[in-house]
């Protein structure tokens, strides 16, 4: 069975027509990998406390709370307050906010409930939010 070639394969193949010593591209190979590690390392630290730190600027302005279900007729939505989270996102931080409650909700009957419930609340609210 023939399997495609991996892209340090190839760099090592292209490396070789060019240089004989075999020690020199493996070494070229290590760096090239670990040069990547590290960029991705970065980029995702970047974007991690980029988007950590707007949606903990979001929780600032949370109470009072700007979105609820009063009943299973009867809805409250109000767009974020502060809109740096949604901007970089997409995402609203009150339905991510639900999200994360909903999955720590450990009675599955009870989940399973507002599940329904919410599922309404976070359209109400993404409705709002693209206004």
């Amino acid at each position: 069975m023939n399997y495609p070639l991996t892209n340090n394969q190839e760099i090592l193949l292209i490396l070789n027509r060019l240089n004989s010593i075999q020690e020199i591209n493996q070494y070229i190979i290590f760096l090239k990998n670990k040069i990547e590690k590290q960029e991705t390392l970065q980029y995702h630290i970047y974007l991690y406390e980029n988007i950590s730190l707007k949606y903990n600027k979001c929780l600032k302005t949370k109470y009072p709370i700007n979105s609820w279900v009063g009943d299973e007729k009867y809805y409250v939505t109000e767009r974020d307050r502060d809109l740096e989270f949604f901007n970089y996102t997409g995402i609203s931080f009150q339905v991510r906010d639900i999200i994360l409650d909903l999955i720590k909700n450990e009675n599955y009957n009870r989940r399973i409930y507002d599940d329904k419930l919410y599922c309404i609340l976070a359209r109400k609210i993404n409705e709002k939010m693209k206004l």
